[in-house]
């Protein structure tokens, strides 16, 4: 209901990603171009099954899991960290657009439903130093955290 009312009193006039000129919101931050190709990058290649990086050249684990087994069973990415994902997670995490939260942990939320994690008990965000805190104003893994439990039914 927040974000609705602060589309409608401050609506964006471009495109989060390619800085496209036109009108958008918490529920569109960005434009149909760059959505296509954040759709398309989701299913561009493979993943490694330990950590969840986007491999290039196929295989099962990526070469930082096999030297060095991180201590997690799985974690996953929605998309490669490449543009236009790394665009959109700068600008939420440094340029203080926080209308781009709700996207984004929608389509958190999606990949935990697609993966199939089984049951999940509560969502906790990465907490972030007192400096960033003061410097942000705000811990972005907090408000992607609030979207996935909304869209997950998940305590957070």
């Amino acid at each position: 209901m927040v974000s609705r009312l602060l589309d409608i009193l401050f609506p964006q006039d471009h495109c989060s990603i390619c800085r496209k000129p036109g009108r958008y919101g918490s529920k569109q931050p960005w434009c149909q171009e760059c959505m296509d190709k954040l759709i398309e990058l989701q299913c561009s290649c493979t993943t490694c099954q330990k950590c969840g990086k986007y491999l290039e050249g196929g295989g099962t684990l990526c070469e930082d899991c096999r030297q060095n087994p991180p201590q997690f069973d799985m974690a996953r990415a929605v998309g490669p960290y490449e543009e236009p994902y790394r665009i959109a997670t700068k600008v939420l995490k440094f340029m203080g657009r926080k209308h781009l939260a709700p996207q984004m942990g929608t389509m958190m939320a999606g990949k935990i439903k697609q993966e199939g994690y089984g049951k999940i008990d509560l969502i906790v965000p990465v907490p972030i130093s007192k400096h960033s805190r003061q410097h942000r104003g705000f811990n972005q893994t907090e408000l992607l955290a609030r979207q996935i439990s909304k869209e997950l039914g998940v305590k957070m």
